[in-house]
């Protein structure tokens, strides 16, 4: 069986390092990902990786996901909940506006494929 908190938690630590070909490597290509509540979705790993460069380099580079505060497990799907946070260099709809520091807590539901790969990442927050 995955241990979908180290997982996770991977996907998390190249998030915040801006470790891109590692979080490629841990998504699938045909990835289904939304931010439920902010407005925005993508079907393909390789455009959210995108706008997660776009958002580390040009948007908000101090951008990082907190500690795990809490986590459930259901066979191939983790729920996480964390802080995220960081300052806006410029006007992010949905987010805030340049110079802004933007902090939320955010629940993350992540779904697996048998291989380990992110098949599915929605954030509410």
């Amino acid at each position: 069986m995955k241990d979908l908190v180290a997982l996770s938690n991977r996907i998390v630590a190249a998030y915040n390092a801006k470790d891109f070909d590692t979080l490629k490597s841990l998504v699938h290509p045909d990835l289904d990902f939304s931010h439920v509540n902010r407005g925005f979705s993508y079907s393909k790993r390789d455009d959210l990786i995108a706008v997660l460069q776009m958002f580390a380099g040009e948007l908000m580079p101090d951008r990082q996901m907190g500690k795990l505060e809490r986590s459930v497990v259901d066979g191939d799907v983790i729920v996480r909940v964390a802080s995220w946070g960081g300052t806006a260099r410029a006007d992010i709809p949905g987010f805030g506006s340049a110079g802004d520091r933007i902090g939320i807590t955010i629940c993350s539901i992540l779904r697996f494929d048998d291989a380990g790969l992110l098949v599915e990442w929605k954030d509410f927050g």
